[in-house]
């Protein structure tokens, strides 16, 4: 084999045994060799960030642990499908919220924090119409907001505030139960809901 005349030389070079011609933008082996260098960077990076999204993310404490808020009545969790992309997600849904014993749900529902959705692969999202049972026993106010797909049959409507009030007056004790709670106000308008619940 005979050696590589390179420009301003005026004999070709011996090639070294075992050695390697690197062509300026060609494939080389040391242009391999930094190409599979990178690659490797970019596999660990990419696995690395896999794991952060996996992990947790991390819960602020203060001296002992945080835990999550023991709820009266826990949302039930609901399979919705985006409209927009057509992912299924789950989604908390409540149905009974009672201010009495979990005043730290209040500023979440009047913020529209509550039986909303957002779709973890697009963002698309807004509330859900699911019925809401709210119980305030400070401002003695019992109000069930009834969307408009469960306003068809009034019948069935007055059986859905039923089963829920009662579903509340057992969890109550019994000196805690008064005569507004024999009848809940009725909401069909979310708005109008939440206007009532800021006037207090």
């Amino acid at each position: 084999m005979s050696g590589i005349l390179i420009p301003g030389q005026s004999e070709p070079s011996e090639p070294e045994k075992g050695g390697k011609i690197e062509v300026a933008g060609g494939s080389g082996q040391a242009r391999r060799d930094k190409e599979e260098e990178a690659k490797r960077k970019e596999r660990a990076a990419a696995a690395a960030q896999a794991e952060r999204a996996a992990a947790p993310a991390p819960q602020p404490q203060s001296g002992a642990q945080r835990q999550a808020p023991d709820l009266a009545f826990p949302p039930t969790g609901a399979q919705v499908q985006c409209p927009n992309c057509g992912t299924p997600f789950t989604v908390p849904v409540f149905t009974i919220i009672d201010l009495g014993e979990n005043p730290e749900l209040r500023m979440p529902l009047l913020g529209g924090q509550v039986n909303v959705a957002a779709c973890p692969s697009c963002g698309a999202g807004g509330p859900l119409s699911a019925p809401l049972l709210l119980h305030d026993p400070e401002h003695e106010f019992l109000g069930v907001f009834v969307p408009p797909s469960g306003q068809g049959d009034n019948l069935q409507s007055q059986r859905l505030i039923g089963d829920l009030t009662q579903t509340l007056m057992r969890k109550l004790p019994t000196e805690a139960r008064r005569g507004y709670m024999l009848t809940a106000k009725e909401f069909m308008d979310w708005q109008r809901f939440m206007e009532v619940l800021w006037g207090f």
